[in-house]
Order: structure tokens, then sequence, then C-alpha cells
């Protein structure tokens, strides 16, 4: 092999590894955007558990709220009751 073949033969090999380097620099960049996606998409996922989570939380809260809140009446109707009832009788204790 002459020298000028050797020297276009050495060109060519550094523009190809040029080459291969820039590919492989894009299929990075493709690489991390993808990445950056993924988790982008994995912590909205998250978020939406934790929401619904959160939800069901409240949702369970409320159905004990309510359970609480009818045992409070049914207290406050006994005492309005005990409390009538005992009106009643200190009214005909004075007559």
């Amino acid at each position: 092999m002459d020298l000028l073949a050797h020297l276009e033969w050495m060109a060519s090999m550094v523009n190809g590894d040029h080459l291969d380097l820039r590919v492989r620099r894009e299929n990075l960049a493709i690489k991390e955007v993808l990445d950056l996606e993924d988790r982008l998409v994995l912590r909205v996922q998250k978020e939406i558990l934790v929401l619904q989570d959160f939800q069901g939380h409240l949702e369970i809260k409320g159905l004990q709220g309510s359970k609480e809140n009818l045992v409070n009446l049914e207290n406050m109707e006994r005492k309005e009751i005990v409390v009538s009832r005992v009106m009643q009788v200190l009214l005909d204790s004075l007559d």
C-alpha cells in the first residue's frame, strides 16, 4: 500500500469513527429523552395512585364521619327525650 492510499484509508477511518461517535451521541440523547419521559410517566402514575388512595381514605373517613354523626344525633334525641320527660315531671309536680 502506498502512502497516499494509506492516508486516504486513515482519513476514511477517522470520518467513519466520527460518524459512529455522532450516531452514538444521537442515540444517547434519544435514550436520555426516553428515560426522562419514562420517569415522568412513572411519577405521574405514582401521583395518581397517591391521589386515589387519599380519595379512598377520605371516602372511608366520610363514611365513618356519617356513622359518628348518626350516633351523635341518636344521643341528642335521647337527651331531648330525657329533658322533655324531666320538664313534664317538674310541671306535674308544680300542679
